[in-house]
């Protein structure tokens, strides 16, 4: 059974990356385009690096984010999955429309740069977030069943929700790779959503997890330390 709800992760993940990388050149209109295979490459490589750390030393979690069709997950969440995968779905296609077909926003070559190394940070933010957290479930909902606790250790110990913080650098460093203005207003779009899933479940927590309130007294900051 775990061979195969491990194998059902990694076919999803293969499904959604290939959409990722035929809507960005769909959009593009052409195969040659250099920064799409770029990002593609690089977005490849960290999850499949990433992914393999979390199975070696958390495989609960991995399991655990297979599983993400749950009868009680929050209301306000299945509202945020429904625009949230949409979004980023259509931000490889704006990319190949606006840096390539109409160039409406093109970005220098030299925010490349910027964005494979954001796009690192990104995702070794977002590995260490699960291998500190048994419960990063795909999305929000208690979990009596797992024994469902507050997770206080690693990058917890900085901000409450440091798995969001990751996201919210990757899909504005896609937007540098791809060397598009607007998938970077695309980018926005998606971070607005984080924050406000942010603040959803933060307060969702605070009323139905035990222990977390207190731990809101000693991690103050939800995503940005020292501001918010």
């Amino acid at each position: 059974m775990p061979f195969f709800i491990h194998a059902r992760r990694w076919l999803r993940q293969i499904i959604v990356t290939a959409l990722f990388v035929v809507l960005g050149f769909v959009g593009a209109g052409r195969l040659d385009w250099k920064r799409g295979w770029i990002c593609t490459t690089v977005c490849v490589v960290c999850t499949t690096a990433s992914g393999l750390v979390v199975l070696g030393f958390n495989p609960g979690v991995i399991k655990a984010r297979a599983q993400w069709n749950h009868d009680d997950t929050r209301g306000f969440d299945r509202v945020f999955m429904s625009i949230f995968f949409p979004l980023t779905l259509l931000q490889p296609l704006v990319a190949g429309l606006d840096g390539v077909r109409f160039r409406l926003l093109p970005l220098p070559c030299w925010t490349i740069v910027p964005g494979v190394v954001l796009c690192l940070i990104a995702m070794a933010i977002v590995c260490l977030a699960l291998l500190a957290n048994s419960f990063a479930e795909t999305t929000v909902r208690l979990q009596p069943e797992r024994g469902h606790r507050v997770a206080t250790k690693g990058p917890y110990r900085v901000v409450r929700h440091p798995m969001y913080v990751g996201l919210m650098l990757l899909y504005p460093s896609l937007a540098f790779m791809f060397g598009s203005g607007w998938a970077m207003a695309v980018a926005a779009a998606i971070d607005c959503l984080f924050v406000r899933r942010t603040l959803q479940e933060d307060s969702f927590l605070q009323r139905e997890l035990a222990g977390y309130a207190e731990y809101t007294r000693q991690t103050r900051f939800r995503l940005v330390p020292w501001l918010w």
